[in-house]
């Protein structure tokens, strides 16, 4: 068995930065605000000595293509200035999440790339380390009745494994259930042990040395029990999750090397995409992965940080950076023009920066984009995405909590519009869909209500009967309820919401997919685009959410955006945009 040591001795803190702060619902039903100090700087003394360039780039003006255009050709050159690369081979390409690294892998062609999310390359680091699979590092569990894992798992290293992400979920829900707290599986609708351990991952992103003491000591005692037992389960399988294995290849100092072929290649390019999403914890490793790295180039936006309650990223780093590279000599380059927001649009979103930067507020939109800010109502929202996707065109609706996602997708369900999430889809979506469609086979004939476990309610009812409407005249005289049942039942499958039913043979007449609407928080469509936006106005909760978030959602669309403002409720969309935006 592999030994992968993990440590949670801390030294004390040293608190040079202003206190992070994140909020957690116990399972008593106790509000506690949870104070994070880090304990220590971001500092990037480390890029002395090397080549390092940035590229600043606000939305759409193509970041990623600057530095996949320079891993191409080994040079970019934009608005008066230029970087150039030395040492073009083996390139490591690094980024936060998984989607831009496997974007920028698809995009890369046969430009020498190596591309790994940050938490990939601290797991893949350690376990060169222990001359280790990075299988036998993270944990991974199979199902096992019984096992002595949570009393059903086993841990895996052949076939039929759950995977890391799920393995992590398995031993958080155990954990959590066992001292009393509710652990949701749907991300739309988290519970308390799913905030619980958000705020481990916090903690430990914020201060990787005494972040888990930190939280420790100020949560109530089941709470504390419960990080404690998680912790020591994966101290007892020898196993890591991905944030406790980035935090111990920071602290071993390990560096990236990059694999092909059964060589080991050190990193002597590298390349930082979306460098304003990294926290203190990734920036701290990413000295020591790059090492031996000669040249390094950073993408960023740093008013597209919007991961500030998730692992503490912060704008400041990204402004720390530039003066760095700028300090040693290096090269940025803003990039002036968006390849997708409209001129029209991109002033309404600019005036939602907080404390703009002269610099980077010169961007402009597209001069040859149709595009404007509208103010609509719930109705109107509907309206007019029927006509996007009438059209072939994508749409998005994004609302700035979970909560509000699903009352704008239930707003769409009920006037017969299938929304699918940009990742997953909320379970609560589902249910109604999968309700949906068993009313529907049912009132054809062509299922029984009994074959599916879910129970009508008013919002599936409303769904069919906009659906009937729709089909209304269906060509070969089929009636309606049997092309509802049909499309109903390929939502289901295409939107992984569940398995078809076993229907008859299918009906002579062609059955429409699923439209492209797509209903999610702007956090989620970060790094994506749509034809048209539209910006649910419905704050469920009493938080304020970043302008930073609402810039992000204004910047989404290739064409219009619409503020859909939902009477009564609190608003997320300051007045500065009510009143640059026009009424139809």
């Amino acid at each position: 068995m592999i030994r992968a040591p993990v440590k949670f001795k801390p030294s004390l803190p040293l608190p040079r930065l202003s206190a992070r702060r994140a909020w957690f619902t116990g399972g008593c039903e106790l509000s506690i605000n949870i104070s994070i100090k880090p304990d220590g700087d971001v500092e990037f003394d480390w890029l002395s000595g090397k080549r390092a360039a940035a590229v600043v780039g606000p939305p759409g003006t193509g970041k990623t293509s600057a530095l996949l255009r320079l891993a191409s050709s080994g040079a970019f050159e934009c608005c008066g200035a230029s970087i150039s690369l030395e040492l073009r081979p083996e390139i490591l390409y690094l980024a936060f999440n998984r989607s831009a690294t496997e974007d920028a892998e698809a995009r890369a062609g046969d430009a020498p790339i190596h591309a790994a999310t940050i938490h990939a390359a601290g797991a893949r680091a350690l376990a060169a380390d222990l001359g280790a699979k990075v299988s036998e590092v993270l944990v991974n569990l199979q199902k096992a009745p019984g096992g002595r894992i949570c009393g059903g798992y086993e841990l895996c290293n052949g076939g039929g494994c759950l995977g890391v992400e799920e393995s992590i979920e398995v031993l958080r829900r155990c954990a959590a259930k066992r001292h009393g707290l509710k652990y949701s599986s749907d991300s739309f609708a988290p519970a308390s042990g799913n905030r619980l351990f958000a705020l481990l991952d916090y903690a430990q992103h914020v201060a990787p040395a005494t972040g888990v003491k930190q939280l420790l000591e100020q949560l109530p005692t089941p709470c504390s029990q419960a990080v404690s037992d998680y912790l020591a389960l994966l101290r007892e399988l020898e196993r890591h999750d991905f944030t406790t294995a980035l935090v111990e290849a920071e602290r071993l100092g390990l560096p990236y090397v990059i694999r092909e072929g059964g060589a080991a290649l050190k990193v002597r390019t590298a390349f930082v995409d979306e460098a304003q999403d990294l926290s203190p914890l990734m920036w701290r490793y990413l000295r020591r992965a790059l090492a031996d790295a000669k040249e390094a180039v950073f993408a960023l936006d740093f008013y597209q940080t919007v991961y500030d309650s998730l692992h503490g990223a912060d704008p400041r780093y990204g402004r720390e950076l530039l003066n760095a590279i700028k300090s040693h000599g290096g090269v940025v380059v803003y990039l002036e023009r968006s390849k997708r927001v409209a001129g029209r649009v991109a002033e309404v979103a600019k005036k939602v920066l907080p404390n703009p930067d002269p610099e980077y507020m010169k961007w402009k939109g597209r001069a040859d984009a149709d595009g404007d800010v509208y103010v609509v109502s719930p109705t109107e929202m509907v309206r007019l995405a029927k006509e996007h996707l009438a059209g072939g065109r994508s749409a998005f609706a994004l609302a700035p909590t979970n909560a509000d996602v699903l009352w704008a997708a239930a707003v769409f369900l009920t006037h017969g519009l299938i929304p699918r999430g940009l990742k997953d889809m909320p379970a609560a979506v589902c249910r109604r869909l999968r309700a949906a469609r068993i009313l529907s086979c049912a009132r054809a004939g062509l299922a029984r209500l009994g074959d599916d476990a879910v129970q009508p309610d008013e919002v599936a009812a409303k769904l069919v009967g906009a659906l009937r409407h729709r089909f209304q005249h269906a060509l070969l005289g089929q009636p309606p309820d049997a092309l509802v049942c049909r499309y109903l039942d390929k939502a289901v499958k295409a939107l992984k919401c569940g398995r078809g039913l076993l229907l008859p043979a299918a009906l002579p007449v062609e059955v429409p997919n699923p439209p492209p609407l797509y209903v999610d928080t702007p956090y989620t469509a970060k790094g994506l685009e749509a034809d048209a936006v539209f910006v649910v106005d419905r704050l469920s909760f009493d938080v304020k959410p970043s302008p930073l978030a609402l810039y992000v959602a204004l910047t989404r669309s290739r064409g219009d955006v619409y503020i859909v403002k939902a009477p009564g409720k609190r608003s997320w969309v300051p007045p500065e945009v009510y009143k640059e935006a026009k009424r139809l």
